[in-house]
């Protein structure tokens, strides 16, 4: 699982976007206000990201949306 989203992170650096878009998270089942937390968090984080003025689409990120 680590070598994978470590893949897709350079992936996304590669293309031209935030890696700070992607996050993997594990949480318990027990851990109500610890969920609570990180969904508040990933709410907030497209927020913050655009404030940080984002990079412009890459023609590499253009030819992959495309294909998706």
């Amino acid at each position: 699982m680590k070598d994978r989203t470590d893949a897709l992170k350079n992936m996304l650096t590669k293309l031209g976007m935030s890696p700070e878009r992607f996050r993997v998270e594990y949480v318990s089942a027990a851990e109500g206000i610890h969920y609570a937390e990180v969904i508040n968090e990933i709410d907030e984080t497209p927020q913050n990201l655009a404030k940080k003025k984002s990079k412009q689409k890459t023609p590499k990120l253009n030819r992959f949306l495309r294909i998706c």
